[in-house]
């Protein structure tokens, strides 16, 4: 009798452990500098400096290091051609990094143009700078996550809280962040009826209620829904509006299997949402083979493996997957898988960007994931 093939565990390799205590803070800048010009800034905490001469420039995206306040210096100001956008405070290894923001803030609300760089708009509560960072370049760790990752605010409301990021934003993302208008986004799709023929009444209030929970600012939410009532079909509707009315750019769906992957993408192509069209004929949709979106991609089909995979062990020549790549993943049946010890990248990953899990009630009763009811 055949033996049967065992499957390839996506579990990463043990990681290493790096001892942090004895790096000064020029060492610790100079890994923050690397990890700024992986994302896409100009940067040399050395050589890029204010003192220096270095200034906003129309066409670049720069992390300006020492940058003058009223507080005293920025560690960077990050521009987007002449645009200040963000501020970051950069602090050694051994120091706590979520109780550095606030310095930021003071950064932030004591930022003076020096030249030609353009207002951002504000001020907001004070705030000339809309988003703020602090780190240590340490890599985000769950376990110490005060003393680990970018901690990172847009000040633009009070509601926003401070939250750990596990890479920089890149300009385009940073600036798409800073375009868009969440609160006006949510109160539009609160005021738009639920106008798609293919959904019941069930399926709309499922719609409903997960766009009133995004609009009081929860970052997760559960849909559970018994087997056979049209979870994908809800998933699309629901997709369709928030990305119609701009509250998100750009979702990841992930499902734990290749099979279900096709079928999903298949749906997207079938379902009638406005003016008979179908998803997949109003928006880009790239799906399971497809590594990376395109700038005008809406909506990336992947499996929790597929994106292990491209985390961990990206090809050659690849890039790593920026922390604003997506804006909000829907997590199709597959949440025991993305919460698994082998994928854990994936977790981290879940962790820091908008989530929706679609689940059937009888799995959703025999598990506990750490997730908050929409």
């Amino acid at each position: 009798m055949a033996t049967p093939k065992k499957q390839k565990s996506a579990r990463p390799a043990p990681a290493t452990v790096v001892d942090y205590s004895h790096e000064d803070e020029a060492t610790t800048r100079e890994r923050i500098d690397g990890q700024l010009r992986q994302a896409g800034w100009e940067v040399s905490s050395k050589e890029l400096t204010f003192a220096s001469g270095a200034r906003a420039q129309r066409g670049l995206n720069r992390a300006i290091a020492e940058w003058p306040t009223s507080s005293g210096p920025a560690d960077y100001v990050l521009f987007v051609g002449l645009t200040p956008l963000g501020i970051a405070e950069a602090k050694r290894h051994i120091k706590d990094v979520a109780g550095r923001l606030p310095q930021a803030c003071r950064y932030s609300r004591g930022f003076a143009a020096q030249g030609n760089e353009s207002c951002p708009g504000g001020p907001w509560d004070k705030h000339k700078i809309p988003f703020v960072f602090a780190t240590n370049g340490r890599p985000f760790l769950r376990q110490l996550q005060e003393k680990s990752g970018i901690w990172f605010q847009d000040l633009r409301l009070s509601t926003n809280h401070p939250r750990p990021l596990n890479g920089w934003y890149t300009p385009d993302g940073l600036m798409n962040l800073f375009k868009a208008d969440h609160v006006a986004a949510a109160a539009t799709l609160l005021d738009t009826p639920i106008d798609i023929a293919a959904l019941h009444g069930y399926q709309v209030e499922a719609v409903e209620k997960v766009e009133e929970a995004i609009a009081a600012g929860n970052r997760t939410a559960l849909v559970a829904m018994a087997t056979g009532t049209g979870k994908t079909r809800v998933a699309i509707a629901l997709l369709f509006r928030l990305i119609k009315h701009g509250r998100f750019r750009r979702a990841l769906f992930l499902v734990d299997r290749e099979t279900l992957g096709d079928q999903a993408g298949n749906r997207f192509k079938e379902l009638r949402l406005e003016n008979l069209r179908t998803f997949a004929e109003i928006y880009d949709i790239k799906e399971l083979d497809d590594i990376r979106p395109d700038p005008n991609t809406r909506l990336h089909l992947a499996t929790v493996q597929g994106m292990v995979r491209r985390l961990l062990s990206p090809s050659p020549g690849q890039p790593p997957i920026p922390v604003d790549q997506y804006d909000l993943i829907v997590v199709d049946e597959c949440h025991a898988a993305t919460y698994s010890t082998g994928s854990s990248a994936t977790r981290s990953c879940c962790s820091k960007t908008n989530r929706i899990t679609f689940q059937s009630t009888a799995a959703c009763l025999t598990t506990s994931m750490p997730l908050r009811l929409a």
